[in-house]
């Protein structure tokens, strides 16, 4: 892993081949949003999250076994060339990493070409008391569990009924690198392959119709 300390490398080389299992994992936005609204020049807060779905019945959710994350990464793209003013992360201060990732000494936070943002994030565990679980999954329902990854503010064009189209994917998809991994190194792996991209967009409504392109999005989530 490229921004693991060098100490963990051969413990992670070992924690890629993994049994398969049905769990699926997915980049999502809050509750699943795939269209924001946001007025000319003004901003939206976008949250990442990693979630895992599985069948209760049959399995066993994966980063409850494996006692959470020990790290992740992901970035977001501008999806095509986009309008004539699309919205865009225009500062690093506009990216906020998951504070229960502690180790700052290796955080990446950085914009991106395209206007968007990349994350790369993992806990501390050289401190004293070493920590003996990463950062644990939130139950959303008896088959769902979620891990926040971070909080990205998007700020909106100024030209109204424009929409700017974005993919929350792994940050590294060659991938060339291990950056979401379990936090047992040695029962758990890396979830880089298994995370499937989330597409969304933000939008600048027409003056006093937002409520239309808040409709649509709650429309395209309820046909999920």
């Amino acid at each position: 892993m490229r921004f693991v300390p060098t100490v963990l490398a051969a413990l992670l080389v070992t924690s890629v081949a993994t049994s398969a299992r049905a769990n699926f994992f997915t980049f999502a936005t809050q509750d699943n949003t795939s269209l924001f609204s946001a007025d000319p020049g003004t901003t939206v807060d976008v949250q990442i999250f990693l979630v895992e779905t599985f069948d209760p019945g049959t399995e066993t959710s994966r980063l409850e076994d494996d006692n959470g994350l020990f790290s992740a990464g992901f970035r977001i793209d501008r999806v095509g060339p986009g309008p004539s003013e699309p919205a865009a992360v225009l500062d690093v201060t506009d990216i906020t990493a998951n504070p229960a990732f502690d180790d700052t000494v290796s955080q990446v936070i950085a914009l991106t070409s395209t206007g968007g943002a990349e994350v790369v994030e993992n806990v501390d565990i050289f401190v004293n008391p070493q920590p003996t679980v990463g950062v644990l999954p939130t139950t959303v329902n008896a088959q769902t569990r979620s891990i926040l990854l971070g909080t990205i503010t998007m700020t909106a064009g100024n030209t109204t009924i424009e929409q700017t189209d974005f993919i929350i994917q792994d940050n590294d998809p060659t991938p060339t690198t291990e950056d979401t991994v379990t936090f047992d190194l040695f029962t758990g792996g890396a979830l880089d392959d298994q995370i499937q991209a989330f597409n969304f967009g933000v939008i600048v409504p027409t003056p006093g119709t937002a409520w239309v392109a808040l409709a649509f999005a709650v429309m395209l989530r309820r046909r999920r």
